[in-house]
């Protein structure tokens, strides 16, 4: 087999996907066991809108409650794609990365190595890589500020916005240069589509928070005509992204 093969029975290399697997879960874990993360989830991202859609054969959620065990994979990653939080991509690979680096130098050091010829190694990391580079700080914050209480809200979005500036410090460590030297066509080409894509999130955050004060108040007619123009900006910021995610 050649080096480059991910198949390769390089032990340290089983020992390496194993540690970052575990770890990356144990915190991704924390964050959805926090006890405001599913309040936090269906407030900050448009969910709820996509649940109101038909654009699959199944329903979003298998036994109609929303909980992480009831929820489908699809509308999970699509919400948070929508309000640019990508957080199935690159939560829990910061942590990760640094408890690594201090408790195992060694296999730090071989991820290392094999970040520079490692085809499979390189294809994990490009893809954490490419999500870092579409998620937006401000545009987090302004779904963010959907939240109604401000406790859910500074809660998750500090455990948010914490883990993002730890795996964006921890990619550059490990990768030694930031994605606008390593990947330059791809950096710009995603600064500029976050230009367009900023008045579309906008206009969703305002049409999400009227439709469900709308819902809420009962008038289910204004609300219909309301998720109209919602369901018409998720497929625009979809489409846009080029991603369902």
């Amino acid at each position: 087999m050649t080096k480059n093969n991910p198949r390769t029975n390089d032990p340290k290399q089983e020992e390496l996907f194993s540690y970052m697997a575990d770890e990356s879960y144990r915190t991704f874990k924390q964050l959805t066991g926090h006890p405001s993360f599913i309040r936090f989830y269906e407030q900050a991202t448009p969910i709820d809108v996509i649940e109101s859609s038909k654009i699959g054969s199944r329903p979003s959620r298998r036994r109609g409650k929303r909980s992480l065990e009831d929820l489908r994979a699809i509308p999970w990653v699509f919400s948070w794609t929508q309000s640019r939080m990508h957080i199935s991509s690159w939560y829990g690979v910061g942590s990760t990365l640094e408890k690594m680096k201090e408790e195992h130098p060694d296999l730090y050091a071989h991820l290392k190595e094999q970040a520079k010829d490692e085809d499979f190694v390189r294809y994990v990391l490009t893809n954490v890589d490419t999500s870092l580079a579409a998620t937006d700080e401000d545009v987090m914050r302004m779904y963010a500020r959907l939240v109604d209480d401000e406790g859910v809200r500074e809660d998750v979005l500090g455990m948010l916005l914490d883990e993002l500036s730890l795996t964006r410090l921890m990619m550059l460590d490990l990768l030694g240069s930031p994605i606008s030297k390593r990947r330059l066509n791809h950096y710009y080409s995603t600064q500029l589509r976050a230009e367009a894509l900023l008045p579309l999130h906008k206009e969703q955050v305002l049409l999400l928070g009227n439709w469900r004060k709308l819902k809420k108040e009962g008038k289910s007619k204004e609300a219909d005509e309301v998720l109209q123009n919602l369901l018409r900006s998720v497929n625009a910021i979809a489409n846009a992204m080029g991603t369902t995610g």
